[in-house]
């Protein structure tokens, strides 16, 4: 399945659809950003690449309560990995590979933020809880 979504201590439960980012101006050089940490805008008809977009305008979007802290990865094993509302918010959302959409551990992946950009991803996430 590949819509994941944003629930918990949210005013809104969003379900994040990324077969349709692949046109999304947002979208950021994924090889770049793992290599370095640098956000390197890519152009919005270009299709064959890596590319990520931020999570922060879908987690915003979602409007997390006063009272949330965290953001909870649920993944398909079952595991749970969890980030700082603060880090999820500049955290990134990797939804192609070479210009295909990632389906065996995706559909999207979660990079950590520019300083931790060299860390493994998050991948197969089944949805995202703030709490």
């Amino acid at each position: 399945m590949s819509i994941v979504p944003i629930k918990g201590r949210t005013k809104f439960t969003i379900n994040l659809d990324p077969t349709v980012w692949i046109f999304d101006k947002r979208k950021i050089d994924l090889e770049t950003y793992i290599q370095t940490g640098e956000i390197k805008p890519v152009g919005e008809r270009e299709v064959s690449g890596s590319y990520a977009v931020p999570f922060e305008p879908f987690l915003k979007n979602a409007e997390p309560l006063p009272e949330a802290k965290e953001v909870i990865c649920h993944l398909k094993d079952n595991k749970t990995a969890t980030l700082s509302l603060k880090e999820a918010l500049q955290s990134y959302l990797a939804f192609c590979l070479n210009g295909k959409a990632i389906k065996e551990d995706g559909p999207i992946h979660l990079y950590y933020p520019p300083e931790k950009h060299n860390e493994p991803p998050i991948k197969a996430i089944v949805y995202f809880e703030v709490k």
